[in-house]
């Protein structure tokens, strides 16, 4: 279960880097009201949007830590064995 937990978070962390790679920002827009992860993460505008700049080293960061984090996950011994 260990390998596969850390082979899922590998695999989402070299996506994301990867997608990242593609977008320059990304506008949020506010379904409904409330204290979600959005709040916290972007200034929201009069109009129910926000936009998130993402810095240009965090698509490499997630990218490397994401592949790091499969060749662990392959690199883990198999159970009973």
């Amino acid at each position: 279960m260990l390998r596969s937990t850390f082979f899922a978070i590998g695999v989402f962390a070299v996506l994301t880097g990867l997608l990242l790679f593609q977008v320059d920002q990304l506008v949020l827009l506010r379904t409904s009201s409330g204290d979600g992860l959005g709040d916290r993460l972007a200034a929201w505008r009069g109009d129910d949007s926000a936009v998130l700049d993402p810095p240009d080293w965090l698509p490499y960061s997630l990218a490397s830590t994401g592949m790091v984090t499969l060749l662990y996950a392959i690199a883990l011994p198999k159970r009973g064995a």
